[in-house]
């Protein structure tokens, strides 16, 4: 999946990010379950390897720790599940015929076998900051992976989601 830019903030945090590239291996879906009755749609996958890459940009804090620096991205989580809902309404066209429409997307994710975070250029070349900064990121990846996933999850789900509901546009009911 290619994500030209996103830019976002967590908790102090702020991310800039282009030519996003996120590999999926082994993905999985588990399921997808459509209720009539609530209008909700579930949509439950999981990737055994999930490869993000880009160039960045990051300015802020790190919980307490100021962060800077911009350069290349890559983290690396197995194991990875995602788990999005989406409400939808029945609506009709012009032509009479009924077809879904996916309103909006929440989502939930869990990282269960590990991660791995390096950044290039960190601290703008302060090895001792950067390799701390490193250390901290790879020795804490569930925190991480629990606490700052939106800064690219955000993007994905919804390009997901916008997949999807173009799909659904398209098949009649």
């Amino acid at each position: 999946m290619f994500i030209d830019y996103i830019k976002n903030e967590k908790e102090g945090l702020i991310m800039e990010g282009w030519n996003n590239r996120l590999g999926l291996s082994n993905a999985i879906i588990d399921e997808l379950r459509i209720d009539m009755s609530s209008k909700l749609m579930r949509l439950v996958f999981h990737a055994e390897k999930f490869l993000f890459k880009n160039k960045y940009k990051i300015y802020g804090l790190l919980f307490t720790m100021p962060i800077c620096g911009e350069g290349d991205l890559l983290s690396f989580e197995r194991n990875k599940n995602i788990a999005l809902t989406m409400p939808f309404d029945i609506l009709v066209d012009s032509k009479g015929q009924s077809f879904m429409n996916l309103k909006n997307v929440t989502y939930n994710f869990e990282t269960k076998d590990g991660a791995y975070f390096y950044l290039t250029n960190l601290y703008y070349g302060d090895q001792a900051k950067s390799d701390y900064t490193h250390n901290y990121l790879n020795k804490n990846w569930k925190l991480i992976t629990q606490i700052f996933p939106p800064l690219i999850l955000d993007d994905i789900c919804f390009k997901i989601f916008n997949a999807v509901a173009t799909l659904l546009q398209d098949l009649l009911l």
